[in-house]
C-alpha cells in the first residue's frame, strides 16, 4: 500500500540526478560510472560491452559490478534544473497551497550536484528557486480568493550538524523533543 497525497500522488518520491563530467574529468578523460537507462533506472558501474577477453574467458580484471537501481525518475546528466523541477517539485506546490506541509530533501556525496540542483545559478535557478518562483507566482493568481500564511525553511545537515541556511554563518542547530514531535530548535 501506498500513502497517498491529497491529488492522489504518492507522498513519497524518489528521483536521482547523475551530475555531468566536470572539467578536470573531461580533461583526464575519467570513465563515466553511472549510466541513466530510461527515466526510472541507473547502472552504477556499468558492463563495458568493449571488455577484452582471451580464448572466450572473461577478463576479470574489468570486472563491472553492473549494479542496476530503479527510482521514481531518473535524470541523466544532460537533464535540466527545470526538468528536475517539473517532475519532482512542482506539485508539491499545489499541495502548500491546499494546506499541506511539504518537504524536499536532496542527498548525495560531496561534489554530487546537489547545491547546483538545489540553487542553481543566475543563469539557471535550481529546484528550490523555481519551486518558491511557482509558489509566489499561484499565491498572486488567488490573493483575491484566499489568505496565506506561509511559512518556510531550509536546513542543511552536514557531517552530524544541522545549520540553518537562511542565517549567515549559522551555529549548529540543536534538535529536541517538543509535544513528542522531534523539531530543530531555532530554525528560521
Amino acid at each position: 500500500n501506498q500513502i497517498m497525497s491529497s491529488k492522489g500522488n504518492p507522498n513519497i518520491t524518489v528521483t536521482v540526478r547523475v551530475r555531468p563530467q566536470n572539467e578536470e574529468e573531461i580533461l583526464s578523460n575519467t570513465e563515466e560510472v553511472v549510466q541513466v537507462v530510461g527515466n526510472h533506472m541507473i547502472v552504477f558501474d556499468p558492463k563495458d560491452p568493449n571488455m577484452q577477453s582471451r580464448k572466450g574467458v572473461p577478463n576479470h580484471s574489468s570486472r563491472k559490478k553492473d549494479c542496476k537501481y530503479a527510482f521514481d525518475r531518473a535524470f541523466n546528466s544532460v537533464s535540466t534544473s527545470f526538468e528536475v523541477f517539473t517532475h519532482t517539485t512542482q506539485a508539491l506546490v499545489g499541495e502548500l497551497l491546499d494546506g499541506f506541509n511539504c518537504c524536499c530533501f536532496a542527498y548525495g556525496a560531496t561534489g554530487a550536484g546537489k547545491t547546483y540542483t538545489m540553487i542553481g545559478n543566475k543563469d539557471t535557478p535550481g529546484v528550490m528557486v523555481l519551486t518558491m518562483r511557482d509558489l509566489f507566482a499561484k499565491m498572486e493568481e488567488k490573493r483575491n480568493d484566499m489568505k496565506f500564511n506561509l511559512k518556510v525553511s531550509y536546513l542543511e545537515i552536514y557531517n552530524e550538524t544541522i545549520r540553518d541556511i537562511l542565517v549567515d554563518d549559522s551555529l549548529p542547530l540543536p534538535l529536541c523533543d517538543q509535544n513528542n514531535e522531534i523539531v530543530v530548535q531555532v530554525l528560521s
